[in-house]
């Protein structure tokens, strides 16, 4: 088993719930008549999706796989990186494994923000994610909102991390003093 998501081209997807998971469905019975390892054959916002996962979760197949040489020097922590995309014209599916899932999912989501894609998580909670929009589920959240409250919560931490060192430093200060 493998952690999915699909990211998606906003302007193929349809934003009804109901159209969108028949969509998905008809999607991936990858029946396109391409190699589905290819990032070519996908839109130019997908391919950049691609390139910016692909960096730190490199593909299992395809133009851009290692080689069986590059693999066997990987440890098994590197290897769990390692992801296996199939790439439709308006849908890259990736699965991740579950070692990796949580920070995969931040970093597709980071990613299909910068680059204007859709995400739909479709092992996690099911959202559907549009770039700039609501969520079709369930009307909470998109996909900057929730980059923006890991900014607040990283802040948060920062500054509590910044308080505990002035309370270290003056801690140690008063006993020069």
């Amino acid at each position: 088993m493998s952690y999915d998501l699909m990211v998606f081209e906003p302007s193929a997807a349809p934003k009804d719930k109901a159209a969108f998971e028949a969509w998905y469905s008809e999607q991936v019975k990858w029946s396109e008549g391409h190699s589905y390892n290819d990032p070519s054959v996908t839109s130019p916002a997908l391919q950049s999706w691609f390139d910016d996962m692909r960096k730190n979760y490199p593909p299992m197949n395809g133009p851009f796989a290692m080689s069986n040489e590059e693999w066997d020097k990987l440890d098994s922590e590197s290897q769990a990186y390692v992801t296996d995309y199939s790439i439709g014209k308006f849908i890259i599916y990736a699965g991740f494994r579950w070692s990796v899932a949580d920070e995969a999912e931040k970093s597709a989501l980071r990613a299909a923000d910068l680059h204007g894609v859709g995400l739909y998580d479709v092992s996690g909670n099911g959202r559907i994610l549009f770039p700039k929009e609501q969520d079709v589920q369930d009307g909470e959240s998109d996909i900057q909102e929730n980059e923006h409250i890991n900014k607040k919560i990283k802040t948060i931490f920062v500054v509590a991390g910044v308080a505990i060192i002035i309370g270290i430093i003056a801690y140690i200060v008063k006993d020069f003093l």
